[in-house]
């Protein structure tokens, strides 16, 4: 559409040339070759915009190689366990949390405009915590991010509480409805008596897939729900149930030992980490640290 535009304006404006030139060739000698520079004006600035971008892509280029092969010349062993040198928004991550934290309002800025345009919601902690800094601008950047991801939540929990009513047994659409919602919450667009209303919701749409097709992943997803509202019975109930469907497996165990501590239990706590110590039940990295505790306690 841009293009057609584009080529009717031209056309519009090499007649209004000739016509003009064909007026004033009645009153003034003028030589035909003149019409050649006034048609041609607007081909010369495409073309004088086209050396200046490619200039500047090659300039750009250049920077990136050397900016690369700087810090792969500056990164020592533990620098390259830190930052990975094929993930982009890793470093961009660490840079944004160190430049936070040292206050260092410029570099944060460069970071926080570098990132928006690639995929702000992976930074949404850091947009949070970059709410909280002193210069406006930032605060101004990370404010607008986080509605603007707020807003395209919204939007897309409309759609789906649309097609979810249409079709309230299709499990696929009620996956995506509930996963749209975990996320809503997790990211915390909604506090307070809001967030517990929605993941009251997400409670009723979690066990209502359970009914519809079993899976661990959904009873562990809403027993942590249960625990966040406090209902430690009927998270005890659902614990119960994936202990005798799946007792190998750390989830029911770790779920366990959060509503132990949840209720303040700390010997029932103590005692369930020997459990799973004698069970030899597999603890995964991430949550070797808590049960480690436990045990020597």
């Amino acid at each position: 559409m841009e293009i057609r535009l584009g080529l009717v304006i031209l056309i519009f404006y090499l007649l209004l040339c000739l016509g003009f030139y064909l007026f004033i060739r009645k009153k003034f000698a003028f030589p035909a070759y003149y019409i050649i520079f006034i048609c041609g004006l607007p081909l010369i600035g495409l073309l004088l915009i086209g050396i200046t971008a490619a200039t500047r892509q090659a300039a750009s280029g250049r920077i990136d190689i050397d900016s690369d092969e700087d810090d792969i010349k500056q990164e020592g062993p533990s620098d390259r366990e830190l930052i990975p040198n094929d993930e982009k928004d890793s470093k961009n991550l660490i840079s944004l949390e160190e430049a936070l934290l040292l206050k260092n309002s410029d570099l944060a800025r460069d970071i926080l405009l570098d990132i928006i345009g690639e995929n702000p919601e992976e930074f949404l902690d850091l947009f949070y915590l970059a709410r909280l800094n002193e210069d406006a601008e930032v605060v101004h950047y990370a404010t607008t991010v986080i509605a603007e991801l707020s807003r395209q939540y919204d939007l897309k929990m409309a759609q789906m509480e649309k097609a979810h009513a249409k079709e309230p047994n299709n499990l696929e659409i009620l996956a995506e409805y509930c996963n749209l919602m975990d996320a809503y919450i997790k990211n915390a667009f909604v506090t307070g008596q809001m967030a517990h209303s929605l993941r009251t919701d997400l409670i009723s749409l979690l066990e209502k897939k359970i009914r519809l097709k079993e899976s661990l992943v959904d009873y562990a997803n809403l027993v942590e729900h249960l625990l966040s509202v406090q209902n430690y019975d009927r998270a005890q109930t659902y614990i119960d149930y994936m202990m005798q469907s799946w007792p190998e497996n750390e989830n029911p165990w770790l779920l366990q030992l959060q509503l132990f501590l949840g209720l303040q239990q700390g010997d029932e706590a103590v005692a369930l980490a020997q459990k799973m110590k004698e069970k030899n039940i597999y603890i995964s990295a991430e949550n070797r640290e808590i049960v480690d505790f436990w045990q020597v306690a």
